[in-house]
Protein backbone atom coordinates (compact mmCIF):
# COMPACT_ATOMS: atom_id res chain seq x y z
CA UNK A 1 0.00 0.00 0.00
CA UNK A 2 1.13 3.32 -0.52
CA UNK A 3 2.38 5.67 1.69
CA UNK A 4 0.97 9.22 2.13
CA UNK A 5 1.23 12.54 0.50
CA UNK A 6 -0.49 15.05 2.39
CA UNK A 7 -0.46 17.96 -0.32
CA UNK A 8 -2.61 14.52 -2.21
CA UNK A 9 -5.11 14.97 0.53
CA UNK A 10 -5.45 18.32 0.54
CA UNK A 11 -5.97 17.89 -3.31
CA UNK A 12 -8.64 15.57 -2.88
CA UNK A 13 -10.67 17.57 -0.29
CA UNK A 14 -10.24 19.93 -2.23
CA UNK A 15 -11.86 18.35 -5.38
CA UNK A 16 -14.85 16.75 -2.67
CA UNK A 17 -15.66 20.35 -1.59
CA UNK A 18 -17.07 21.05 -5.00
CA UNK A 19 -19.77 18.25 -4.96
CA UNK A 20 -21.14 20.38 -1.81
CA UNK A 21 -24.33 18.97 -0.72
CA UNK A 22 -22.90 15.38 -1.62
CA UNK A 23 -22.26 13.27 1.73
CA UNK A 24 -19.18 10.57 1.50
CA UNK A 25 -20.67 7.33 0.53
CA UNK A 26 -19.86 4.35 2.98
CA UNK A 27 -18.59 1.05 2.42
CA UNK A 28 -18.62 -1.88 4.79
CA UNK A 29 -15.62 -2.92 6.28
CA UNK A 30 -15.24 -6.15 4.17
CA UNK A 31 -15.16 -4.15 1.21
CA UNK A 32 -11.50 -3.98 1.99
CA UNK A 33 -9.80 -6.74 0.79
CA UNK A 34 -6.62 -5.95 2.61
CA UNK A 35 -7.52 -5.61 6.04
CA UNK A 36 -7.02 -8.25 8.43
CA UNK A 37 -9.94 -10.43 9.12
CA UNK A 38 -9.58 -9.73 12.79
CA UNK A 39 -10.19 -5.97 11.70
CA UNK A 40 -12.71 -6.53 9.54
CA UNK A 41 -14.78 -8.31 12.26
CA UNK A 42 -13.67 -5.91 14.71
CA UNK A 43 -15.29 -2.93 12.76
CA UNK A 44 -18.19 -4.66 11.76
CA UNK A 45 -18.97 -5.55 15.60
CA UNK A 46 -18.55 -1.55 16.19
CA UNK A 47 -21.03 -0.97 13.57
CA UNK A 48 -18.77 0.53 11.35
CA UNK A 49 -19.00 1.79 7.96
CA UNK A 50 -15.82 3.75 6.11
CA UNK A 51 -16.78 7.16 4.24
CA UNK A 52 -15.35 7.15 0.96
CA UNK A 53 -14.92 10.66 -0.56
CA UNK A 54 -13.73 9.40 -4.09
CA UNK A 55 -15.77 6.87 -6.38
CA UNK A 56 -13.42 5.09 -7.99
CA UNK A 57 -10.60 5.13 -5.26
CA UNK A 58 -11.18 3.35 -2.06
CA UNK A 59 -9.59 5.64 0.94
CA UNK A 60 -9.66 6.07 4.62
CA UNK A 61 -7.94 2.77 5.32
CA UNK A 62 -4.12 2.98 5.63
CA UNK A 63 -1.29 1.32 6.66
CA UNK A 64 2.22 2.61 8.49
CA UNK A 65 4.14 2.03 11.04
CA UNK A 66 2.28 4.84 13.41
CA UNK A 67 3.32 2.73 16.81
CA UNK A 68 7.12 1.29 16.15
CA UNK A 69 9.26 1.44 13.54
CA UNK A 70 9.07 -1.68 11.32
CA UNK A 71 5.69 -3.20 12.73
CA UNK A 72 2.49 -3.06 10.28
CA UNK A 73 -0.50 -1.18 12.05
CA UNK A 74 -3.59 -0.10 10.43
CA UNK A 75 -5.85 3.07 11.01
CA UNK A 76 -9.33 3.16 10.03
CA UNK A 77 -12.07 5.98 9.77
CA UNK A 78 -15.17 3.86 11.41
CA UNK A 79 -18.40 6.28 11.23
CA UNK A 80 -21.70 4.65 13.11
CA UNK A 81 -25.15 6.53 13.38
CA UNK A 82 -23.42 8.72 15.53
CA UNK A 83 -19.57 9.39 15.78
CA UNK A 84 -16.67 9.09 13.39
CA UNK A 85 -13.36 7.43 15.10
CA UNK A 86 -9.96 7.30 13.92
CA UNK A 87 -8.92 3.69 15.03
CA UNK A 88 -5.53 2.75 14.72
CA UNK A 89 -4.92 -0.87 15.23
CA UNK A 90 -1.28 -2.25 16.41
CA UNK A 91 0.54 -4.42 14.60
CA UNK A 92 -2.78 -5.15 12.74
CA UNK A 93 -4.46 -7.18 16.04
CA UNK A 94 -8.14 -6.60 16.90
CA UNK A 95 -7.65 -6.33 20.55
CA UNK A 96 -4.98 -4.04 20.48
CA UNK A 97 -7.16 -0.94 19.41
CA UNK A 98 -6.75 2.92 19.66
CA UNK A 99 -9.38 5.64 19.55
CA UNK A 100 -7.10 8.15 18.31
CA UNK A 101 -9.77 10.92 17.73
CA UNK A 102 -13.48 11.22 16.99
CA UNK A 103 -16.20 13.85 16.13
CA UNK A 104 -20.13 13.78 16.13
CA UNK A 105 -21.28 13.32 12.69
CA UNK A 106 -22.54 16.01 10.88
CA UNK A 107 -22.08 18.20 7.10
CA UNK A 108 -17.94 17.13 6.77
CA UNK A 109 -15.59 15.26 4.94
CA UNK A 110 -12.93 13.70 6.54
CA UNK A 111 -9.80 11.89 5.34
CA UNK A 112 -6.87 10.29 6.59
CA UNK A 113 -3.19 9.53 5.15
CA UNK A 114 0.02 8.05 6.09
CA UNK A 115 3.04 10.86 6.86
CA UNK A 116 6.43 8.55 6.21
CA UNK A 117 9.01 8.98 8.68
CA UNK A 118 11.26 10.86 6.55
CA UNK A 119 7.98 13.36 5.90
CA UNK A 120 7.12 13.57 9.76
CA UNK A 121 7.27 17.67 11.28
CA UNK A 122 10.06 17.48 13.66
CA UNK A 123 8.59 19.68 15.66
CA UNK A 124 6.39 19.58 19.26
CA UNK A 125 5.08 22.88 20.92
CA UNK A 126 7.61 24.57 18.82
CA UNK A 127 10.39 21.81 20.37
CA UNK A 128 12.72 19.80 18.01
CA UNK A 129 10.86 16.49 18.43
CA UNK A 130 12.89 13.57 17.91
CA UNK A 131 11.22 11.36 15.33
CA UNK A 132 11.56 7.42 14.42
CA UNK A 133 8.34 6.08 12.70
CA UNK A 134 5.01 7.15 10.70
CA UNK A 135 2.52 9.65 11.27
CA UNK A 136 -1.44 9.95 10.35
CA UNK A 137 -1.90 13.53 8.57
CA UNK A 138 -5.91 14.07 9.24
CA UNK A 139 -8.20 16.24 7.10
CA UNK A 140 -11.30 17.49 8.39
CA UNK A 141 -13.15 20.07 6.03
CA UNK A 142 -16.81 21.81 7.40
CA UNK A 143 -19.07 23.46 5.08
CA UNK A 144 -22.73 24.01 4.37
CA UNK A 145 -24.57 22.39 1.73
CA UNK A 146 -27.13 24.76 0.99
CA UNK A 147 -24.19 27.83 1.10
CA UNK A 148 -22.67 27.27 -2.36
CA UNK A 149 -19.26 25.88 -3.50
CA UNK A 150 -15.71 26.46 -2.01
CA UNK A 151 -15.72 29.63 -0.22
CA UNK A 152 -18.14 28.63 2.36
CA UNK A 153 -15.97 25.60 3.85
CA UNK A 154 -13.02 25.35 5.86
CA UNK A 155 -10.88 22.58 6.71
CA UNK A 156 -8.68 21.46 8.98
CA UNK A 157 -5.40 19.51 8.80
CA UNK A 158 -3.43 17.92 11.60
CA UNK A 159 -0.25 15.75 11.57
CA UNK A 160 -0.77 13.37 14.85
CA UNK A 161 2.09 11.21 16.07
CA UNK A 162 2.54 8.19 18.52
CA UNK A 163 4.69 9.61 21.50
CA UNK A 164 4.98 6.91 23.82
CA UNK A 165 1.44 5.52 24.08
CA UNK A 166 -0.03 9.14 24.03
CA UNK A 167 -1.28 10.77 20.66
CA UNK A 168 0.38 14.95 20.25
CA UNK A 169 0.01 17.03 17.14
CA UNK A 170 2.92 17.76 15.16
CA UNK A 171 4.01 20.94 13.35
CA UNK A 172 6.76 22.19 11.53
CA UNK A 173 8.20 21.49 7.84
CA UNK A 174 7.34 19.04 6.21
CA UNK A 175 10.16 17.74 3.66
CA UNK A 176 9.97 15.78 0.74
Amino acid sequence: MRKGNPGAILFLLAISLCSAGAKPRLLPPSAFSELPPAIVRSLESRGCQIPQLQRRKRNNVIQGSFLKSGQTDWAVLCTTKKLTELLVFENGLSEQVMMVSSSRNGFYSWAIDTIPTREVPRFKDKKPFEVDHDGLFSVIEFGDPDAGCFYCYSAEGKTLYDDHGQWVELSGYIAN
